[in-house]
């Protein structure tokens, strides 16, 4: 089993309504995961429970804003997809510490220094680069706000991600 910790960031809801409309059409796991910001990619290093509670002894211990204002297109090397983010400008750095924080201890051996961490949601997923930028400038101008307050913790269980624990910031 492979396990995961992402935050769901709480948007307005029209920008929610957006954001999902556009998933629908060009993100293939729109209907099996909400928008969300990754902070433990797969790992098999830790079942549900010790992950949650790896989390809760490096979360920070207040909720925070972010703020969506750019996209970027990016070059996934595992699905030899180009994907759209949303990308994180206000709260990014406390979306990295998290990140940091987590990847210490048990999952020190898994952090990718190979690939940078950017904070972002993704929102697209396309075959081609072109395709990708074409989704990025259809968007148009941005500024998203959303509430970050938990941490949690998937399961992934035959394609679908099931949430374990809930941990509060």
């Amino acid at each position: 089993m492979r396990v995961y910790a992402v935050a769901f960031p709480a948007f307005a809801d029209k920008d929610r309504q957006r954001i999902s409309a556009i998933r629908e059409r060009f993100d293939r796991l729109a209907a099996k995961i909400a928008p969300h910001v990754t902070l433990v990619f797969a790992t098999p290093v830790l079942d549900p429970s010790g992950l949650a509670r790896h989390v809760a002894a490096t979360t920070r211990p207040a909720p925070f804003e972010c703020v969506f204002r750019t996209t970027r297109v990016e070059h996934d090397p595992f699905n030899r997809e180009y994907c759209v983010f949303l990308v994180a400008d206000e709260g990014a750095r406390e979306i990295v510490a998290l990140h940091d924080a987590l990847y210490t201890g048990p999952l020190a051996s898994e952090l990718r220094t190979d690939l940078p961490y950017h904070p972002h949601v993704t929102i697209a997923r396309c075959t081609t680069e072109d395709e990708a930028h074409e989704v990025a400038s259809s968007i148009g101008e941005l500024e998203m706000r959303a509430w970050v307050a938990h941490v949690q913790v998937l399961a992934s269980v035959d394609g679908t991600f099931v949430t374990t624990d809930a941990i509060g910031l």
